[in-house]
């Protein structure tokens, strides 16, 4: 087992990181990182932390396994599916009635965290199914956001463990996926309909990703990603997060996630149970 994290060594990490990457530590809870530098040791069988920071600065690979262990994100197709049944039977309806959806007006949505690309990807085959159950059509505009390039990639392949789609109903996962060799491979036609793209909900330069030219989202899922930061960056998220959702428009979090104070009086809570909020 490794010792005690030595607070000095822990800024001089925090600090190698911002300088390196632009990867702030301070966002993050203290627990959290703890736990997550104590896990590399422990894997790297290095007793203090002193020597795992000289390990950091010798080892070109190191600071970029230290940011995926720091933000490591346990992600499933259909992960909740009673949250993507009222996505189907409840939200899509109300939006597509009250924005006129098909008449010159798109369906924007914004996965935020998106990992390998799971939750963006279980949206998407949710519309395509939505749209030939009820044989019509429209234009959507998914995008999806990650601060953690491995995790683009996978996502961009679409490449899953049966362990990631093991909650994908049959029918969907026949007429979705192809298995070769243990793997399912999401068809193109669904890969096709998420952008995905590297994004720091902490920029300063605007309040939505930059390939989505700009905000005014229907949708936004951020889901177990503030459970990461502390209450003063939550606060900073969910004040961005509110300035991209249109007004009527829905904010889904992760199920031990609340709005932060400082909006929760521009949403009412449509769905306790969901942690599903509607702007006001």
């Amino acid at each position: 087992m490794s010792d005690e994290l030595n607070n000095n060594t822990v800024l001089s990490i925090s600090s190698y990181l911002k300088d390196k990457r632009n990867f702030n530590l301070k966002y993050l809870c203290p627990s959290l990182i703890n736990r997550r530098l104590n896990r590399r040791l422990l894997e790297l069988n290095i007793k203090s932390s002193k020597e795992y920071y000289n390990y950091l600065l010798d080892t070109d690979d190191e600071i970029d396994e230290l940011i995926n262990s720091l933000m490591i994100n346990y992600s499933t197709f259909f992960r909740n599916s009673l949250l993507f049944e009222y996505i189907a039977n409840i939200i899509l309806p109300e939006i597509l009635t009250q924005k006129d959806i098909g008449k010159g007006k798109s369906l924007r949505i914004w996965s935020v965290g998106c990992s390998s690309g799971e939750e963006p990807y279980s949206t998407a085959i949710l519309i395509n199914e939505f749209i030939q159950k009820n044989d019509i059509d429209f234009e959507f505009n998914l995008f999806a956001t990650d601060i953690d390039t491995d995790s683009l990639t996978k996502a961009k392949k679409g490449t899953y463990s049966f362990e990631a789609v093991e909650s994908v109903k049959y029918g969907l996962l026949q007429k979705y996926f192809k298995k070769d060799d243990g793997l399912f491979y999401l068809s193109d036609d669904i890969k096709n309909m998420v952008s995905f793209s590297k994004y720091d909900v902490f920029d300063k330069k605007g309040f939505s990703p930059p390939q989505s030219i700009f905000g005014d989202f229907d949708i936004v899922i951020c889901r177990n990603l503030l459970i990461y930061y502390n209450q003063a960056s939550q606060e900073k998220i969910c004040d961005k997060l509110s300035c991209s959702i249109s007004n009527n428009g829905y904010l889904i979090l992760g199920k031990v996630e609340h709005l932060s104070n400082n909006i929760a009086s521009y949403f009412k809570m449509e769905n306790e149970y969901l942690h599903l909020y509607k702007k006001k």
